[in-house]
């Protein structure tokens, strides 16, 4: 899975703000846009939990980094995958507004973790004298 990049995460902070501000600037959408939000934040969340999932893997065990993003992927673990249940337009936007807030733990962990290294390609040189021969790897 790629790694999201930088412009994709502000569009996917932008969703996660607009989503919040909801109720704050005193209008609910339609239950189709609000269930459209909650598709498009669990689709991002899933995507995110997995590079955090991948990003953690390079901390050491027990620190207290790697601690805190165990506990921020045990909650996005079991959120993004829930089905939506609400019917109504009042109980999609609180579900939607908790992966908002969900969305937004996952992108801040990852901006606190440094980026898994990337894996070394293997690769074989030939060696005048001696044929085919392993790469070193750094």
């Amino acid at each position: 899975m790629e790694a999201v990049n930088t412009a994709l995460r502000t569009d996917i902070r932008d969703l996660a703000d607009t989503v919040l501000a909801w109720r704050l600037t005193g209008g609910l959408p339609d239950a189709d846009t609000a269930a459209q939000a909650v598709e498009q934040l669990k689709a991002h969340g899933l995507v995110l939990e997995e590079e955090l999932r991948t990003a953690r893997s390079s901390l050491a065990p027990r620190s207290p980094l790697w601690s805190r993003t165990g506990a921020t992927l045990s909650e996005a673990g079991g959120r993004l995958r829930a089905p939506l249940s609400a019917r109504s337009v009042g109980g999609i936007v609180v579900r939607a507004q908790n992966l908002a807030r969900l969305v937004h733990a996952l992108l801040n962990a990852l901006d606190q973790v440094p980026p898994a290294p990337s894996p070394v390609p293997h690769t074989t040189v030939r060696r005048p004298d001696h044929g085919p021969q392993e790469a070193a790897r750094p």
